[in-house]
């Protein structure tokens, strides 16, 4: 292990009641580890972080340039969307292009993420559909494959189906392993593998490099609501910081690229926090002179805790390791 776990507090009454162990690493395109600290050789579930490996053969194959896809609905592929309505609308006429259904998706209906968009919902007395789903995007990009491969659309999560060995090679190569371990499934439904923390961190580092993974950066980037929503830590990051590239996964996992310095990071919070990981996120650029308090990324700095009168009562903020 390298320096010891750096911790994120949450605090109360002006002492720490809980705290999330943080495991990190960040390395630059030669190879050079620039920080690291709690146990980086631990292998991961990327979760959603992913999403950008998982759309590469959707550029590749010629599929997004086949059926026209827009940098718009490219930044969707790689998205976790809250489910408002822009984000639906587009997955919806993306799949309505393919002469496709919402049905057609495979993950599951789920309520917007987005609290107003969900009260709107149920104001209207609306069901929420898969296409509110925060992968929809992914889906979307996965169906737009299987109809390039002329591949059968009802068992595109089968791991044996054409879409999703293209994406494993892809996953296997980005993160230089000889093979990856039988696959677990992911919340959306979708295979996921799990793969070295250093590994996923050099992963990103050079996604950039490659004439496709910069185009679907350039995507998240010039687009950075789709890939998130309203105050979600990715779309504000990269509002902020148009030379980073944010990505969050679930169970406390982010991946970030800072572009002009060719550098990639990524991060695990041990306990899956996700209250933790936004707050560790933003320490870790700062920490690497990304960002500077006094920017637009102090509301994920000091996260306030409030109490039912939506009085603040505490904070959480980044605790040991950060700043020594």
């Amino acid at each position: 292990m390298s320096a010891p776990p750096r911790t994120i507090v949450a605090t109360r009454g002006g002492h720490t009641e809980s705290h999330h162990e943080v495991h990190g690493i960040a390395v630059d395109i030669h190879g050079d580890v620039l920080d690291e600290f709690g146990d980086v050789d631990q292998h991961i579930y990327p979760r959603s972080s992913l999403k950008p490996f998982q759309a590469v053969p959707l550029v590749t194959s010629g599929a997004a340039d086949r059926f026209g896809l827009a940098d718009e609905s490219l930044a969707l592929a790689c998205a976790s969307h809250s489910g408002e309505p822009e984000h639906v609308r587009r997955v919806v006429e993306w799949l309505h292009d393919l002469d496709l259904e919402v049905s057609d998706l495979g993950c599951g209906a789920e309520p917007p993420r987005h609290l107003p968009s969900a009260e709107t919902l149920q104001a209207n007395h609306e069901t929420a559909t898969r296409a509110h789903n925060t992968c929809s995007g992914k889906h979307a990009g996965m169906l737009t494959l299987c109809r390039h491969l002329d591949a059968p659309v009802d068992s595109y999560l089968e791991v044996d189906h054409p879409v999703q060995r293209l994406i494993a090679e892809q996953v296997r190569v980005a993160h230089h392993l000889d093979d990856l371990e039988d696959p677990a499934r992911d919340g959306c439904g979708a295979p996921i593998w799990r793969v070295p923390l250093s590994a996923l961190a050099r992963a990103v580092c050079e996604f950039d490099s490659e004439e496709t993974g910069a185009r679907l950066f350039d995507a998240m980037t010039e687009h950075p609501y789709l890939v998130g929503g309203t105050d979600r830590p990715c779309t504000v990051v990269m509002r902020a910081s148009p030379d980073v590239v944010v990505k969050v996964g679930a169970e406390g996992v982010f991946v970030a690229a800072i572009r002009s310095r060719g550098i990639g990071l990524a991060l695990k919070v041990a306990d899956g926090a996700t209250r933790a990981a936004g707050v560790a996120l933003v320490a870790q650029l700062d920490s690497l002179g990304v960002s500077s308090s006094g920017d637009q990324l102090d509301e994920l700095r000091d996260v306030a805790l409030l109490d039912s009168l939506s009085e603040q009562v505490g904070s959480i903020r980044p605790g040991a390791g950060w700043n020594d």
